[in-house]
């Protein structure tokens, strides 16, 4: 039997009329909208439409928006009868993971998501964040901690060519020019509302780490594999810890992915875009991603997979 693993996006991914050919076609994708509605106070969907471009790309908005498209998406997999062999998310996208592995049900990824999303966006100390092409992580690394002149730290191993550091306005622009004169072949700032990844998050993250405590997780049924270690985890406490340490450390994607391509056949990217399948590759060019962006090539995904 083929193991599939299923990989959910984060922030960054979001896109114009990501879900609604889902809500079109299934009732249970209308179900998950109308229940995030009821539960968040505002209609997830109206993000997609032209007239929610603005607030699709605001942190508080998009990690919601994201969360409920990753699991109307699993749903619609699972529905036809396609079980993954493990689940993992990039950032933001481990909570739509988590509700694939069964760790919680919908509405309760939903409510951390959105304090999560909520606090990243009010709490965040001002910073920057920038893509780095080019240069090898363990480089990056030790440029990163020998610089003096402010805060700055690699948020992000995306792969072995790509590479996002996150700290102070200030260092980013001090140490960008460096990183191009050790051969960088691009270094670019990101168009986000904050350093996220890093120590500048400390303040959202003692925030998120007392809204978890009440919050119940269960032990995933499927293999979890975790930003932060890049390990199967299993334990509702450790899963707990690492969701709220995730603030302030990189996202380990070059080791998850690893471990990914170590334990599955070939990955399902479950969500829009295809940021991921483009990273597979980048981390283990033999190992097949395919995108379910859509209704159109989710059916596909399917065909071609017996179902």
């Amino acid at each position: 039997m083929t193991r599939i693993a299923f990989l959910f996006p984060g922030q960054g991914s979001q896109c114009p009329e990501m879900g609604l050919d889902f809500i079109q076609e299934s009732p249970s994708a209308r179900e998950k909208y109308a229940a995030a509605e009821a539960a968040l106070g505002w209609a997830v969907d109206a993000l997609s439409q032209p007239e929610g471009a603005e607030k699709l790309g605001i942190t508080c908005f998009t990690q919601p928006a994201l969360y409920t498209v990753g699991c109307v998406i699993a749903d619609w997999l699972r529905e036809a009868g396609m079980k993954p062999a493990l689940v993992a998310g990039h950032s933001a996208g481990e909570y739509a993971a988590l509700y694939a592995a069964g760790a919680w049900d919908f509405e309760t990824g939903l409510r951390v998501i959105a304090e999560r999303g909520r606090l990243m966006h009010e709490k965040a100390a001002p910073g920057s964040m920038a893509a780095v092409m080019g240069l090898d992580p363990q480089t990056l690394t030790a440029l990163c901690q020998e610089w003096s002149e402010g805060i700055v730290c690699v948020a992000n191993y995306n792969s072995p060519k790509q590479i996002v550091i996150s700290g102070e306005e200030k260092a980013i622009d001090g140490i960008l020019p460096l990183l191009k004169e050790k051969g960088a072949r691009r270094a670019m700032k990101l168009n986000v509302s904050g350093a996220f990844h890093s120590p500048l998050m400390s303040e959202a993250q003692a925030l998120f780490e007392s809204f978890m405590k009440d919050i119940p997780i269960q032990a995933p049924n499927v293999p979890w594999i975790s930003n932060n270690t890049a390990a199967a985890e299993t334990d509702p406490c450790q899963i707990r810890d690492l969701l709220v340490r995730q603030f302030c450390e990189p996202v380990r994607w070059i080791e998850s992915m690893q471990r990914i391509a170590d334990q599955s056949d070939k990955a399902l990217e479950v969500g829009p875009g295809a940021v991921l399948k483009g990273l597979a590759k980048a981390c283990c060019e033999d190992f097949p991603c395919e995108t379910t962006a859509t209704v159109v090539g989710t059916r596909k995904v399917m065909e071609e997979n017996g179902l």
